[in-house]
């Protein structure tokens, strides 16, 4: 998303965007808070809200939108089958809202979780004529629509992540290889292998449902040992919290 210069008669601002995975329960961005860091929707439910609050002491305006999570989204194309409101507001200091998300009954997939993303974006409200550095915030959370009836649950998908190690070659970066074969989005905060020369780790993952990724490392990582070494992650649960696990890191197959 851009969060570049906008007209600003007497002063500049600068913009920047963090995108996290897993935070406490109660998020605050600068004077935003948010109760919750990602939603989950289940299929029948009338609708999901998103409790904000000003914890600052001037008012800031809200800016938010859903996307599939393509970078740089056109917000006048995008077709997401929920609608969120309000989309445009302002929170006064100390004040209290909510955002309500209703699901529009177009058809999703029934075998598996639909991710999808809230974006939030806010500035603090001031006078035109103040001349001053305005800075604009942008977050990005997770919303789930979980179908009933799925198998299994999403707390045991973490741990059904089957994990290979691709060494590379000396054009190639070497890779990890993750196949999700669950119905359930896995979030993973941190993914770590503790090779005999050294350890090898990637952060902030998210595994699609009935997928499989890839994870280049760097040219200069210390590979680990090609089969059986044991792999540490840090799984993130429907709450926001922080669930460690372990997994067996396998050798690929060769040709």
């Amino acid at each position: 998303m851009n969060t570049g210069n906008r007209s600003l008669p007497t002063g500049w601002r600068i913009g920047w965007s963090l995108l996290f995975l897993c935070l406490p329960m109660a998020t605050a961005w600068a004077d935003l808070a948010v109760t919750g860091t990602r939603f989950v929707y289940t299929e029948g439910a009338k609708h999901v809200v998103i409790p904000l609050s000003n914890t600052g002491k001037a008012p800031i305006l809200v800016q938010a939108w859903l996307d599939h999570g393509g970078a740089e989204a056109d917000l006048s194309r995008l077709q997401v089958p929920f609608v969120l409101m309000p989309t445009l507001f302002r929170i006064d200091p100390g004040e209290r809202k909510a955002m309500q998300l209703r699901y529009t009954g177009e058809p999703l997939p029934k075998d598996r979780e639909t991710v999808l993303r809230i974006n939030l974006r806010h500035t603090p409200s001031t006078r035109q004529s103040e001349n001053r550095l305005q800075v604009v915030l942008s977050y990005v959370m997770k919303v789930l629509y979980r179908p009933k009836g799925l198998p299994g649950t999403p707390q045991d998908a973490p741990a059904q992540v089957r994990w290979t190690f691709h060494p590379g070659t000396a054009q190639d970066a070497p890779y990890w290889r993750a196949e999700n074969p669950t119905p359930y989005s896995v979030s993973l905060a941190t993914v770590r292998v503790g090779g005999r020369q050294g350890a090898s780790e990637l952060k902030g993952l998210t595994l699609m449902p009935k997928s499989v990724e890839q994870f280049l490392l760097p040219m200069d990582t210390t590979a680990p040992s090609p089969a059986g070494d044991k792999l540490d992650f840090e799984a993130v649960d429907d709450l926001g919290l922080v669930v460690p696990g372990t997994a067996t890191l396998r050798a690929a197959s060769r040709p």
